[in-house]
């Protein structure tokens, strides 16, 4: 799915070249983002980024600090810092490092600039060991409330991944393919919840729901997102998909692509009703 601009930045950032013996630390870079009133470079930043990675986790402390010092700020210095907390959400240390700044990524969601909402649940999928006590029920309720329908794609995302059994996915993941989305959006959705675990009757009826749409390319990735989700979802939609599989008034690739996915499916499924457990697929 197409991803905010920040993750243009971030993808930027792995391919950034070395420091230069005369490139200030990345504590100073991130302390001199804060007071400077000149925007650094992008070579500057990345050469900063550069260097978290390979922090001991004494250096790392001192970088989070002036990171979230520089977040505070408005415009580009903050997306600047956003890329800092970005790289320090990669490192294997960096569920301790970040763990009591929650409240402060959480507030990145209520920012007015889309790049840091996306930053914000990118970290929390990075975060080792994740958040998800905390983090599940902010991105809910950001989906639920706040955000604009990109922002939310963003959002579920990282929700269905952190845990894809939580309660919580049914209501938001509901109220996401309820909205009155563009096409590139609602397939964007459609990804975004399409993720093995996700056991919810409801949402994948809903996702099923999808394959009847008008459009081809929502058709489309309604049958990958059912693919994604795995044996249950296939095996609940069965019907529907094999109705597209021989309908010669379907694009040949909606036919083809509908074939694949029932192929896909196990001889075991998992139970969709009270504890999940394997069990044999109904009969079709």
């Amino acid at each position: 799915m197409d991803r905010s601009p920040i993750f243009v930045l971030l993808i930027a950032a792995a391919a950034a070249t070395c420091m230069t013996a005369q490139s200030p630390s990345a504590k100073e870079f991130f302390q001199q983002l804060t007071s400077n009133k000149t925007l650094p470079t992008y070579e500057q930043l990345l050469q900063a980024v550069d260097q978290i990675p390979h922090l001991n986790k004494a250096e790392a402390h001192d970088v989070v600090a002036n990171v979230f010092a520089a977040l505070k700020k408005d415009g580009e210095t903050s997306v600047q810092a956003a890329l800092g907390l970005y790289t320090l959400s990669l490192r294997p240390d960096s569920g301790d490092l970040l763990k009591v700044r929650l409240p402060e990524i959480a507030a990145l969601l209520a920012r007015t600039d889309s790049r840091l909402k996306a930053t914000a649940t990118a970290v929390f999928l990075n975060m080792n060991p994740r958040p998800s006590s905390e983090a599940i029920p902010l991105l809910s309720n950001f989906i639920l409330k706040s955000g604009s329908p990109a922002e939310k794609v963003d959002a579920a995302f990282t929700l269905v991944r952190m845990e894809p059994a939580a309660p919580e996915i049914e209501p938001a993941a509901l109220y996401l393919l309820s909205l009155p989305l563009d096409t590139s959006t609602r397939c964007d959705a459609l990804h975004a919840i399409g993720f093995t675990g996700v056991v919810s009757p409801r949402v994948i009826d809903l996702v099923a729901k999808h394959l009847e749409h008008a459009d081809e390319g929502v058709r489309i990735a309604a049958i990958q997102s059912i693919g994604s989700l795995g044996a249950p979802a296939i095996a609940r939609a069965s019907n529907s998909l094999s109705k597209l599989a021989v309908d010669e008034t379907q694009p040949p690739a909606i036919q083809r692509l509908s074939r694949n996915v029932l192929e896909s499916g196990t001889k075991n499924c998992l139970t969709l009703s009270g504890n999940a457990s394997l069990s044999p697929c109904p009969a079709r």
